[in-house]
């Protein structure tokens, strides 16, 4: 390669080039929520029928008639019919 009149050269020696390769690695950290849970009551209105009712006895005498007042059963299966009173207060 140096076939001319030059002497070999002295090589020139830069600074180095910095290449920067990132690697990432996974730090937990713990984050606490706070949780409040709020327990709330709420009235619901249910309605409660209740039947009344008349017995009247007939017989050879008059008697006074039976009134009473009684809670009505729930999904009563038993076959009877109930009358109820439509006025309500």
């Amino acid at each position: 390669m140096n076939k001319g009149c030059c002497p070999p050269a002295d090589p020139i020696v830069l600074d180095p080039v910095v290449a920067v390769q990132n690697f990432y690695h996974p730090q937990l950290v713990p984050v606490i929520q706070p949780v409040q849970i709020v327990h709330k009551h709420h009235c619901v209105p249910v309605y409660q029928p209740f039947v009344t009712y008349n017995i009247i006895e007939a017989g050879p005498s008059d008697t006074a008639p039976t009134a009473g007042t009684r809670a009505a059963r729930p999904n009563s299966r038993s076959g009877r019919k109930s009358k109820r009173n439509k006025s309500r207060a």
